[in-house]
């Protein structure tokens, strides 16, 4: 696909299948998934249009499938950045997005791992038809800091979705070790991580992965790190924009880790597609980073993430604001 994500943010309501395996349909708002769009010129309207019916034909067909559910829980369907040979980091330019390239820092972390969640998530037995993270969107959150924990998810959950269909280079670092976190419900169960990762990346040749030091640090193990930092170089991206959970934590971690080998200043975060812990807001914060309708106030948002300036990084590091920068 042609289409940047940066060009596609509007402000338009689109409703879509987004829940694998579920016949209920989810309306997802633009300017909070900048992502989605349909206020776009042809043919980048009908590149767009393909890519939201690949998501819900995919959603609706295989992966309501039980044998490939049964799959997603066994290993991961994306391939880990460690078992690529060097000599083949080049062709990932080819997924570039005009040149960019994402990195998300422990995707869901909130609905997998937070202690705040457990009142809303509980490990259930057997296979469900929906994982783990769309039985959290769906439950009901009556707090503002809930509403704004929710909004966070669905905002990435979205992102993924589209960027791993359409072709877009991302790179997940997911929390080091985390089956054996003690804060992982999951445990000793089926892998409900793995389903979630497996089902929002769509077994795509653009998405790869790492992991994290540990489930609770950003930062990297010193050989995964020198592979990054050679892959990078390899893909010379002109930007890499970074978002996950969460902001000021192991966001800022694995900030701090990779300017430490990689130009700071080709390193930018994005709002869009990042999350506040839940330990850094109020619930008077939470309220006013929310819409009425419990969507996520982008303006406010980016804003805040300007203001509050990530504890653990630098005064001046830089935002990319995809939703602003696409007006």
């Amino acid at each position: 696909m042609k289409v940047s994500i940066t060009a596609m943010a509007a402000i338009v309501t689109i409703s879509i299948f987004l829940f694998g395996g579920c016949a209920k349909q989810a309306t997802v708002i633009a300017d909070t998934t900048f992502m989605l769009a349909s206020v776009i010129k042809p043919p980048e309207g009908e590149e767009v249009a393909q890519v939201l019916d690949a998501i819900k034909q995919r959603n609706a067909t295989l992966e309501a499938n039980t044998t490939w559910r049964a799959s997603a829980y066994r290993r991961f369907l994306i391939k880990e950045l460690a078992d690529l040979d060097e000599r083949d980091y080049a062709a990932y330019r080819n997924y570039l997005d005009q040149g960019d390239l994402y990195v998300i820092i422990h995707p869901a972390y909130y609905a997998f791992f937070d202690a705040e969640s457990s009142s809303f998530l509980e490990p259930f037995p057997g296979e469900a038809q929906l994982n783990a993270l769309q039985q959290f969107l769906q439950s009901q959150v009556f707090s503002s800091k809930g509403r704004l924990m929710q909004a966070q998810e669905r905002m990435l959950r979205d992102f993924l979705e589209y960027a791993s269909t359409a072709k877009k280079l991302v790179l997940l670092v997911l929390p080091g070790d985390y089956g054996e976190a003690s804060s992982y419900r999951y445990g000793d169960g089926r892998d409900e991580y793995m389903r979630y990762i497996n089902e929002v990346t769509n077994e795509s040749e653009s998405v790869l992965y790492l992991f994290s030091r540990r489930t609770t640090s950003g930062g990297l193990k010193p050989a995964d790190k020198k592979r990054l930092l050679k892959f990078l170089a390899a893909v010379s991206p002109r930007k890499v924009l970074v978002g996950g959970g969460y902001l000021g934590r192991c966001v800022g971690e694995f900030w701090k880790d990779i300017c430490d080998g990689y130009p700071p200043d080709n390193l930018y975060l994005v709002p869009e597609i990042s999350a506040w812990s839940p330990a850094d807001v109020t619930s008077d914060d939470a309220s006013a980073l929310l819409r009425s309708d419990g969507t996520l106030d982008l303006e406010k948002f980016s804003a805040a993430a300007e203001k509050k300036n990530l504890k653990t990084q630098k005064p001046d590091q830089p935002v990319k604001n995809l939703s602003r920068d696409a007006k």
